[in-house]
């Protein structure tokens, strides 16, 4: 066994020793729509979020919702108000900037649960039934009205590291020239 083949042999067994079995982070893209019901014109809801199954928690949430009656709403991560419970993201508009016992009334609401886990291997995971999008009709946000919105929430793919792509490049060169050395 040559020099060569020994690094590349350890090189590939710290790689893949060092590569985690399944990220607890990942990005979740959401597509849904409603038709409006009694609560006004059909929208769309659309954005993505990131979360940690390790932690059960929600993230980096970017969510617009758009109907055909009003302004558009964005959601952040500032509007998380049950990103707690895993499969279900709550966002009630301006939650952490208002006092939630008492100044929720007239906020726009969205509440998506989940059919499934958020793990990137049930992906795509369809919206529960109960997933709304609505207004808060009291002060504590104990009751609301709006629609229901149907859709799915899918992982994004992670794109693999340039670094990788030339690591593997490397070891085909380096194979390459090992048997040339090797035949003469």
């Amino acid at each position: 066994m040559t020099t060569t083949t020994r690094i590349l042999g350890l090189s590939l067994a710290l790689m893949l020793a060092a590569a985690p079995a399944t990220a607890a982070v990942s990005t979740w893209i959401v597509e849904a729509e409603f038709d409006g019901g009694s609560f006004g014109g059909a929208g769309t809801v659309f954005g993505s979020f990131e979360f940690d199954t390790d932690l059960d928690e929600f993230f980096n949430v970017e969510i617009e919702v758009i109907d055909t009656s009003f302004t558009p709403f964005f959601f952040s991560d500032l509007d998380i108000s049950f990103g707690t419970v895993p499969g279900q993201l709550e966002l009630i508009q301006d939650f952490s900037l208002v006092d939630p016992d008492t100044e929720l009334d007239g906020k726009a609401l969205l509440y998506m649960p989940f059919a499934m886990d958020l793990d990137p291997l049930n992906s795509p995971v369809a919206l529960d039934g109960g997933a709304f999008f609505g207004t808060c009709d009291s002060p504590n946000c104990d009751t609301a009205f709006g629609t229901d919105i149907f859709g799915t929430a899918s992982v994004t793919p992670v794109p693999l590291p340039a670094a990788a792509w030339l690591f593997i490049s490397a070891l085909g060169i380096f194979g390459f020239l090992g048997k040339r050395k090797a035949a003469a």
